[in-house]
């Protein structure tokens, strides 16, 4: 593809998406209802619930070049769609977790070239959490020991997840882990403070998974008029804030 990336001032935004999982089709059916025009879902394999025309098994097959690109795959696919868009002037919006230092990289050296925004959890009301956890650690002091629970679905493959990674990094200090991955949880994270004699705790629960979908599709539409550099959904959120 070898045509410059329009402005998306005057037409809907032309959006990719990388992954074809849970998040891939709640992507896929918010999509047009947030403004923006589906232009091809890559993945390995083409899912049942993916029209022949749309589907692509690597970005250099997309028919149609995207303004943005939405992933949400595994740490090696995170890395690659990094790399392509880099190499055609795509912005990234990403939410693979359990990135590795290699990946991590790759997510750098783009966001050299691209805007590139990555988030382990793309809820606005989770993203407040994190600031929560920062004010919170900053008045109590760093001696406090701090656990973390976080609960998902059997099928997730990292554990801590990568949002209770964040969270541990937010509230700092001394952290534990435990993860339970059991039935289908969307996403419930507890973040307990132990002081001398109280605990203080902040508790997340999603219960729809679309609201992540239209957390990422929110970046992405702020994304597309960012300059080159990494972002995160903090910086998302405090442009929208008055």
């Amino acid at each position: 593809m070898s045509e410059t990336r329009p402005s998306t001032g005057g037409h809907r935004p032309r959006l990719a998406l990388h992954g074809a999982g849970r998040m891939g089709r709640q992507l896929a059916e918010a999509s047009e209802s947030a403004g923006f025009s589906l232009v091809g879902v890559i993945a390995r394999h083409q899912p049942d619930w993916l029209t022949e025309d749309l589907y692509a098994a690597s970005p250099e097959q997309l028919v149609v070049r995207p303004d943005v690109i939405i992933d949400f795959s595994l740490p090696g696919g995170a890395a690659s769609v990094a790399q392509w868009c880099a190499g055609n002037g795509v912005p990234l919006v990403s939410g693979t977790t359990g990135l590795d230092e290699t990946a991590r990289a790759e997510l750098d050296t783009a966001s050299a070239k691209i805007p590139l925004l990555w988030a382990a959890n793309f809820s606005i009301g989770l993203n407040a959490c994190l600031v929560l956890a920062k004010r919170l650690r900053e008045l109590v002091g760093t001696d406090a020991p701090a656990r973390i629970l976080d609960i998902h679905h059997a099928g997730k493959l990292d554990a801590p997840s990568g949002t209770a990674l964040v969270l541990g990094e937010a509230i700092g200090g001394d952290v534990e882990y435990d993860s339970v991955r059991e039935g289908d949880a969307i996403g419930e994270h507890h973040l307990v403070l132990e002081l001398a004699d109280e605990q203080i705790e902040i508790r997340h629960v999603a219960n729809d998974r679309r609201l992540f979908a239209l957390g990422a599709l929110h970046a992405a539409r702020w994304l597309c008029s960012r300059s080159p550099g990494r972002y995160t959904m903090l910086d998302c959120i405090d442009a929208a804030t008055p």
